[in-house]
């Protein structure tokens, strides 16, 4: 008898420790604050819980892109697992989010399992159970930090790309001296081009006789074309509106 009592109370000790087990061995998570420090090794697990009103909610896992951590998310009602409510993928991969619906308040169950090819990934982890409002934030936050060495190198490409685009915008009509903007190029008769320039060729063998005539007349402000202009001398014409002087500018091009 004595012996029995002894015996008896070893097997109740180890069936409490087997039932508490999966309980104690859980992280209790507070809804919209994440828990950071996690990490898990190849093939390793990890088991939370969480006491959640009814709506909406998603798990999400972040971790630094430089672990290459991979992880598969599963959310039950019971502790056990057997009951599931969501699973963030199937197969082996990278799976960091589910989102899930409660009907009623009640405390759900939370596994974030290693989940690469040859389970062989590993690394540092946040998670945190949010409602859709939080979870947003946490998305673009989650975004940027993954994503900080591109952005490093994106920012100041995109800054040195617009300044190429500014500068050939710079050699453009808009860039152009004001007097050039507010007149046109035309090629004129051989005696209105001065007597030094008379005669010369382009390179391909055509006569230089091109002058630069003011977009409007100096005088009533008409607008001046080739075909209302009457030349009278080297770089002068007439207005064919008020018949003022209108002095133009020899181009060698």
């Amino acid at each position: 008898m004595r012996n029995r009592v002894p015996m008896l109370f070893i097997a109740t000790a180890l069936l409490a420790l087997v039932l508490i087990s999966p309980v104690a061995a859980q992280t209790n998570l507070v809804a919209n604050v994440t828990r950071s420090g996690g990490h898990l090794w190849g093939g390793e697990s990890a088991t939370f819980s969480a006491s959640l009103d009814e709506g909406h909610w998603n798990v999400i896992v972040s971790s630094d892109a430089f672990w290459g951590l991979q992880v598969l998310i599963i959310v039950a009602n019971d502790a056990g697992f057997t009951s599931i409510i969501a699973e963030s993928g199937t197969g082996t991969g990278d799976f960091p989010e589910v989102g899930f619906n409660l009907d009623t308040a009640q405390t759900v169950y939370i596994r974030v399992l290693e989940n690469s090819v040859y389970s062989d990934s590993s690394g540092f982890y946040d998670i945190g159970v949010y409602d859709d409002a939080t979870a947003f934030g946490v998305r673009i936050g989650s975004f940027f930090w993954n994503n900080i060495i591109v952005l490093s190198f994106a920012v100041p490409l995109i800054f040195v790309c617009c300044c190429i685009a500014l500068a050939r915008r710079g050699r453009g009509p808009a860039a152009q001296p004001m007097w050039r903007r507010r007149s046109f190029a035309m090629d004129a008769p051989s005696f209105v081009i001065p007597d030094e320039h008379r005669g010369r060729s382009r390179t391909d063998g055509s006569e230089m006789k091109t002058v630069r005539v003011p977009n409007v007349c100096p005088n009533c402000k008409g607008a001046l074309t080739q075909d209302n202009l009457d030349w009278t001398g080297p770089l002068e014409a007439e207005c064919g509106y008020c018949g003022a002087v209108v002095r133009a500018t020899f181009e060698s091009i």
